[in-house]
Formats: C-alpha cells, structure tokens, sequence
C-alpha cells in the first residue's frame, strides 16, 4: 500500500498505513478514535450513506456542506469552518458517490489549509474516467495538512474482495490500529495475500475499468437524455452511476413506483444528512450495459404514468 500511494505522488512509509476489513471499517475506526458524542463534523451533502451512518452512530453532529459537480463548495466549506468549528471535515475528493465529480488541485490545495483534520473517503479513486486537466491528480493528502485518506481494494479488483485501508501520520496510524485491534484482531489473511498479488497490477485494473465505465456511462448518459427530457444530470468523472436532478421533488415516490416496475433507483435522501434531495435520484449502470438500457425503458413507461 505504501508503494500505491508513492506511485501516485504521495511518498509513503509503512508506519503510515492500517489495513482494515473494508473501507466502512476504516471508517469506523476513525470516527470511534476522533469522534466523542456532539461533535460537530462537516459533510458533503450529498454523501454517501455509509458515511453518514457510522457518522450518527458515532454521535457526531453532521452539518451538511453544499457538493456539486466539480466537488465540494470550498466557500461555504470555510464558512461552515469559521461557524462551527468542526472536529472533523468529511470529503470524497476522487469520484464523489453519487454525484461523480472530482476536486481540482486548487480544490485538494485548499482542503489542506484548512487547519482542521479532513477524512478523504477517497475508495473510488481507481475508477476515475476523465482526470481533469492541469498537473497529475494527487490524492488529497499530498497537499499538506491533518489528512486521513481512505480506499478499497473491492471498487479497485472486485466488490467481494473486503480489504480497505487508511493513510494517516504515524501518530494517527497507531491510535488507529489500538482501536482495530479491539474490535476484530485482524482483517482476513487470505484476502490480504490476495490484494498483495493484485496492487502490482493496479495500473491495469484502472485501463480495464475505465475501458467498461466510459462507454456505458457515455451510452446511458445519451438514454437518459432522450428518455427523459426534463432531467437533468452532469456527466460523472468516474464510477458507474449518475446523480439524476428531476424537474421537482418526488424522487422518494417514484424510485416506489421503479420498483414496482422491477427496477431499483435510489432516491436523493438515501445521500442526504438533513433529509433533502428528493429531487435528485442515482442511476447506477454498473450492470451489463444490456440490462442497464432496459432498466432505463422501463422507468420511462414508469415515468409516464408517474407524471400522469
């Protein structure tokens, strides 16, 4: 893991890495460290559900911070900074879930300076499509500053592979592991060996997602496009799915209505820590391509009577 992190700018020592079992894991492991009862933690709204809900469990406060297509509101970041004074700053920096987007390095610079710990959930890295153009992108961490940077081997190889990780100073590293060590005695050796024989061929598992994810997020961007004309949606970076905003709230009702039609959409406040999005839905087309265009036909006819 030290070498994945050198290779990709971010000079690494061993000290600097918990494994752990998955990426909710290393969340949790963080939250239960940093986090006491109230505290106030800053999150992108929207966000991904699993964040929010370790977040709650843990106790924090979430305070939710506008995120759009090219990431995070770094405005209203630092005034919710100033505001709240916040223990915890939660991103994802590299394709974002659900939205897609990516911060641009002025973006990762600005995180940084912000004097507050930040936790980069960043476990859909490998899966980037389009990098943004200007200098190499660097995880987060790279910029300087109290960062703490997540990722997967099941988004990087396969989604049963259940091996994540953490990068941290040393310091944070070994308050992190006391903490794992009570909580399982230590992540699956085999799946370990497993992950040490693949990392060597990260470079390309990201050739080969990326040659999957772009054209089947070009085609269904195209679909929804011509099936529903009153959507909206900005073409995601990276991942496979694409965060849908409808003409007016009631994503709730029809993602009902999509699954009655055998077809299952996850509505806005799936992503929301205040309850809101309901006028947003994601699309996932992780699925072959194939199922995906005929899902998408179905929620039309759905959409039709939905409306009507």
């Amino acid at each position: 893991m030290a070498t994945y992190y050198a290779d990709l700018g971010l000079p690494t020592s061993e000290d600097q890495i918990v494994i752990t079992s998955g990426a909710q894991q290393a969340l949790r492991l963080v939250a239960t460290a940093l986090l006491e009862p109230g505290a106030p933690v800053l999150i992108e709204e929207p966000s991904f559900r699993g964040a929010i809900e370790v977040l709650r469990a843990a106790g924090a406060r979430l305070i939710p911070v506008p995120s759009g297509p090219a990431g995070i509101d770094l405005a209203a970041l630092r005034a919710a900074v100033r505001a709240h004074r916040p223990v915890l700053v939660l991103i994802q920096s590299t394709v974002h879930n659900p939205t897609g987007s990516v911060l641009d390095v002025a973006g990762r610079q600005a995180l940084a300076g912000l004097g507050v710990p930040v936790l980069d959930d960043a476990t859909l890295y490998d899966t980037l499509v389009d990098a943004p153009s200007g200098p190499a992108l660097k995880p987060t961490a790279a910029y300087g500053g109290p960062v703490i940077t997540l990722g997967s081997a099941s988004k990087s190889f396969w989604g049963g592979l259940r091996v994540g990780w953490l990068r941290a100073d040393p310091a944070t590293v070994a308050a992190l592991t006391s903490v794992k060590g009570g909580e399982d005695l230590g992540t699956s050796v085999l799946a370990q060996l497993v992950v040490a024989r693949l990392l060597p061929a990260i470079g390309l598992a990201r050739d080969r997602r990326r040659a999957e994810l772009g054209p089947a997020r070009d085609s269904v961007t195209a679909a929804v496009a011509e099936l529903f004309p009153s959507w909206r949606c900005a073409r995601p970076a990276g991942g496979a799915s694409l965060w849908v905003r409808l003409p007016a709230p009631g994503a709730t009702a029809f993602a009902q209505a999509a699954d009655r039609a055998g077809v299952a959409l996850l509505p806005g406040p799936t992503f929301s820590c205040a309850d809101g999005l309901d006028d947003h839905l994601r699309i996932s087309f992780a699925a072959p391509l194939t199922d995906v265009l005929c899902g998408l036909q179905r929620i039309a006819a759905a959409w039709q009577a939905f409306t009507r």
